[in-house]
């Protein structure tokens, strides 16, 4: 399931809120139903795209 935060909450909550632009760094977040985060990858560079590849394979983990 892919998430909004349209209200910015998550990215103060987790510090990926960038100030001086009011959008979020870019970022991949696994949970697992419970809650617990299981993968988390936050891209030091908001150009730079994800390890989408790493992602899914740990999601296939959860499957």
């Amino acid at each position: 399931q892919l998430m909004s935060d349209e209200k910015l909450s998550f990215g103060k909550a987790t510090g990926l809120l960038i100030p001086e632009s009011g959008i979020l760094a870019r970022s991949v977040w696994i949970l697992e139903p419970n809650g617990k985060i299981v993968y988390r990858e936050i891209v030091d560079e908001i150009t730079h795209e994800p390890d989408y590849n790493t992602a899914v394979n740990e999601l296939k983990k959860l499957l």
